[in-house]
C-alpha cells in the first residue's frame, strides 16, 4: 500500500479526512478498503484528524453475489471494510424495501440519504448525519 497522505500544508487546527469509495460489487476489494480505513485512523492523533469513511452508493446491486444471497456478503463485506457511512444508491433499491432494509440492519456503520417516504420499512434510518472537527462524528436522529 502506498503512503496515505500527510497533513495538508495549509490546514489549521483539526482537519477532517474522508475515505470514499462507490459502486464497489467484489468482495475482493474491501480488505484493501479496510487497510487504508485503519491506516488513516491510526494517525488520528499524530495529525490531529477527524477521519471517516464512506460507501456512497450502489454497493449492494448490481452484483451476481447479491443476486445469490440477498446482499449479505456485501453487507458484510462493507461492515469488515471499516466503512462508518453508507448511501443509498440507486441500485439498492432494486432488492426490494423490505430486503434492503434488513441488510441496512446487518450493517455496523451508520446508513444515511434514506429519505423514501414510501418505505414504511426505511424510516427508522437517519435521512443524515452531521460530522464535526470540533466533536467528531454525531449521527443525526432518524427521521
Amino acid at each position: 500500500m502506498a503512503a496515505l497522505p500527510g497533513r495538508p500544508p495549509r490546514a489549521v487546527g483539526t482537519f477532517l479526512r474522508l475515505i470514499t469509495i462507490n459502486d464497489c460489487y467484489k468482495l475482493d476489494n474491501y480488505p484493501r478498503v479496510a487497510s487504508v480505513v485503519l491506516a488513516a485512523k491510526a494517525q488520528r492523533a499524530e495529525l490531529n484528524v477527524v477521519v471517516t469513511s464512506h460507501m456512497n452508493g450502489d454497493f449492494l446491486s448490481p452484483s451476481m453475489l447479491t443476486a445469490m444471497d440477498g446482499g449479505k456478503s456485501l453487507t458484510e463485506g462493507l461492515s469488515k471494510a471499516c466503512i462508518d457511512y453508507a448511501c443509498l444508491g440507486n441500485h439498492e433499491f432494486d432488492l426490494g424495501f423490505a430486503r434492503l432494509a434488513a441488510c441496512c440492519a446487518e450493517f455496523t456503520g451508520t446508513v444515511s440519504n434514506s429519505i423514501a417516504p414510501t418505505a414504511v420499512v426505511l424510516r427508522p434510518l437517519p435521512t443524515h448525519a452531521a460530522v464535526s472537527t470540533l466533536s467528531g462524528i454525531a449521527p443525526a436522529d432518524s427521521a
